[in-house]
């Protein structure tokens, strides 16, 4: 290990500046290369798209199962109405499922 004045920048060789009990800095190799601003800048920006593709994709999920659950409420009704009971009930159950599986979603 060798000393560096703490006026100097990181090489491009990668080396990691450590400091001694005396206050001295010193470099030692690491191998790695350092990420610049604009590439980690880069990968956050690419996580949050992806996070509200996410998002709106469990939205869209949402509003089709709702709109599913309110047409077979509304079969389920109509057919009741009608004096129809013997497949009512049925649908009547599969709403309440696909209900409660969005709640526990």
């Amino acid at each position: 290990m060798r000393y560096i004045p703490r006026d100097n920048h990181c090489r491009a060789t990668c080396l990691t500046r450590k400091e001694s009990a005396d206050g001295k800095q010193y470099e030692t190799r690491d191998g790695g290369r350092h990420i610049s601003a604009w590439v980690v800048a880069l990968i956050v920006a690419m996580l949050l798209i992806v996070l509200i593709a996410m998002l709106l994709a469990g939205l869209i999920i949402g509003i089709i199962l709702l709109g599913i659950q309110l047409w077979m409420l509304t079969v389920a009704l109509n057919q009741y109405l009608q004096g129809q009971t013997t497949g009512s009930w049925q649908l009547v159950i599969i709403s309440g499922l696909v209900l409660i599986g969005g709640i526990i979603v």
